[in-house]
């Protein structure tokens, strides 16, 4: 059984689709460069996780185990669902592509405090 896509995932895509068919060769060459190295279900993530929350396990002689492969495909997930919440912020709850500044560190915490509901620390008050 294969999952079905949500509303919100086709948006997404499509979004996305439209974003990346706008860019020329050099832009999109860059832009599959980057998400590669993003560092999500790669040994530099599995140091990361082991350097700032103290997860050790993850690395294998030939590269990551499946278990931090996971943790990293569900990251990504969780990034994309915080950047477009930030986005449709910044834009009355359309996803659209941003146009001048762009969207700040305190915009993209503001939005995944809003996808959680969890508040910890300063966000308690």
């Amino acid at each position: 059984m294969s999952p079905q896509a949500t509303g919100a995932d086709e948006a997404r895509r499509a979004f996305a689709d439209a974003r990346t068919q706008e860019m020329d060769l050099d832009e999109y060459d860059e832009f599959c460069r980057r998400r590669k190295a993003s560092g999500l279900g790669t040994r530099t993530f599995v140091q990361w996780c082991g350097a700032m929350l103290g997860i050790k396990g993850g690395e294998t002689k030939d590269g990551v185990t499946e278990a931090f492969s996971f943790l990293g495909w569900l990251a990504r997930l969780r990034t994309a669902e915080v950047v477009e919440a930030a986005n449709r912020a910044a834009h009355q709850g359309r996803l659209e592509p941003l146009q001048g500044a762009p969207v700040t560190r305190a915009q993209y915490a503001a939005a995944a405090r809003q996808l959680t509901g969890i508040k910890v620390g300063r966000d308690r008050q």
